[in-house]
Formats: structure tokens, sequence, C-alpha cells
């Protein structure tokens, strides 16, 4: 972020065209930093572009908070150049943390792909309206709650301050702020979910958009049932009315399938049952999860009503509208 020469027109599509690309695993944002002896650092070069930068202290990812009285070392960040003024900088900050907890860390991940490829809304249409809609602002919902957090957070920045955030509660170490925000955010599923639901429906209602009501609450359901949380049943049943859960399994791929109404059930088998322990969570299934590939529950799904004893397994219904 920041380098000289993007637009926030630029990063944007940018972000859309890695996006569409069908990236499965995750993106990864940073900072531009300024190097000393590169030719990014040099006088004339910081003339040419216009490039403002900001001074914050060095704070290592996933590493121990620092001890005090240690030597602080510094980095120094653009936060503005000739075609990236601070405004439109800080709205590149914002559209790049949120999409990082929905596409990366998976948090909204399968719903940006249903909009994007059956209702052609790209997938950063619905991170900017969540970011800069004065509708989703005006309410206090759990996700503006964290919006204005990340804000007072960037603010800290732009002041100096360094870029990792800090989560006693669920770790003794530094993290990405999406780390952060996903925590936060998954700890408030439920809800979380349901006034999503309202911001995506009134996004779709702007635009004009027409869409099938049932789908996209079985889209909700099984966005829901792939975000981990601390206290995951050990078994979970879910029936579907369509085919939403092979639908996304086999997105991206030679069996690429239409959206239809076919019955279909999910079943998710979870071994671990975390029971609340957040720092355990946060480090097995967040930091480890994230790096593997494996933040999302793995599920098993089949056409037709569930084969096995309905005894076996609890239901689960988040009752979205």
């Amino acid at each position: 972020m920041g380098l000289p020469g993007e637009t926030y027109a630029s990063w944007i599509k940018g972000l859309d065209d890695l996006l569409s690309a069908g990236i499965k695993n995750q993106l990864f944002i940073y900072f531009c930093q300024v190097l000393p002896n590169t030719e990014m650092a040099a006088p004339e070069y910081i003339a040419k572009h216009g490039m403002i930068t900001q001074r914050i202290p060095l704070q290592e990812v996933h590493c121990s908070v620092g001890e005090t009285g240690l030597v602080t070392e510094y980095e120094d960040i653009i936060v503005q150049t000739n075609t990236l003024p601070l405004a439109d900088f800080r709205r590149v900050v914002m559209v790049s943390w949120l999409i990082q907890v929905f596409a990366s860390l998976k948090l909204g991940y399968f719903l940006l792909v249903y909009l994007h490829e059956e209702l052609k809304i790209t997938y950063t249409d619905l991170i900017c309206y969540l970011c800069f809609s004065d509708a989703v602002n005006a309410r206090p919902t759990v996700l503006r709650r964290e919006l204005d957090r990340l804000r007072a957070h960037l603010d800290a920045i732009l002041a100096g301050g360094g870029r990792m955030t800090h989560l006693p509660e669920y770790s003794d170490v530094y993290l990405d702020v999406d780390e952060g925000s996903f925590i936060l955010l998954s700890a408030q599923k439920e809800v979380f979910f349901k006034e999503l639901m309202v911001d995506v429906k009134a996004l779709l209602a702007e635009r004009g958009v027409a869409y099938d009501e049932e789908t996209l609450q079985e889209v909700f359901r099984y966005q829901a049932l792939r975000v981990p949380d601390l206290f995951e049943p050990k078994d979970i049943f879910i029936e579907f009315k369509t085919n939403i859960p092979e639908y996304f399994h086999k997105l991206h791929t030679p069996q690429q399938l239409k959206v239809s109404k076919t019955p279909t059930w999910v079943r998710l088998k979870s071994e671990t049952g975390y029971r609340g322990d957040k720092y355990r969570y946060m480090k097995e299934r967040v930091l480890f999860g994230r790096k593997s590939g494996l933040i999302s529950n793995e599920i098993f799904y089949g056409e037709g009503p569930y084969p096995g004893q309905m005894s076996e397994v609890s239901s689960i219904d988040l009752k979205l509208s």
C-alpha cells in the first residue's frame, strides 16, 4: 500500500483482478516501506513522487510484545504520494484490512465468491460498501464497532504508532490487524452474519440486483458454518435445500456446477473442541491455521437426506433473516 504511481482506483482494480482469478488461499497486503540505500530513499525520487512517510516503531508479527527498556527499532512507511493523497491512502488501508479478513481469513470468502460469480457484484463492491456506506456506518452493528476500532488503529499508526495489534485476552504476541479483526468478529459470529445479511441486501437493492432469497440465506448459512469459533460443537449436521455446499466445493474446478434446488446434507465433525480456550484457539486455529490454509472448518456433504443416524449428530440453525 502506498507505492509511488498507485491510485485508489488502480489499487481497487488490482485487488479485484487478483481475487477474480480464483485465489482460494489468501492475499497478504503490506505497507510500503522505504529502506535506506535504495532508489526509493533517494531525495530526487521522493521529490518526484511527492512521497510523505511516517516513521513508526518496528513490531514483528507473532513475536512477544516488546519488553520495556529494549532499544526501539523503526521503519518508514509511505502514507502519501502525488497520486495517492492521505484521504485515499486511508481508504486503501481500510479496504485492504477488511478484504484480508473476509477473503484471506475466510470470514466472508464464500459470500464474496457467490456475489461475484452469480450476482456480478465485484469483490471490492461489498468491501467498499461496508467500509464507507453511510447506511452501514449509521447502524451500531458488530462490524461497525470493529471498523471504528480499525480507524482508530490507523489514526494511531499515522501518529507514529506501531502496525501490529495486541489482544492480551487472546494472545501474548503481536497480531496482524486482520487476525485481530477476525477473532473479534468470529467471536460474535451469529450476530455478525445476521447484521451482515441486512447490509448485503441493502447493497443489492441499491444496485437493483435481483436474487433468490432462499439461495442467499443458504449462502450465509454455509459461510457461517465454515467459520470456526471458540465453542465449536463436536458434531454439526445441517440440511440444505440447495446444492450450495457442492457448488462451493467444485467452484473453479472442471466440475464447476450451477446453483440448483437440490437438497444436500452437510456434516461438520470437529476433533478439537477448544471449549473457550482463547489462547489455544488463537494459536492453533488462527495463527497456524491461516499459514496452512486450514482456517476454515472442514465439512462433508452429500445429496438427499443424511445417511447416518440422526441421533448421532446435533443440528444447527442460524435463523438468519
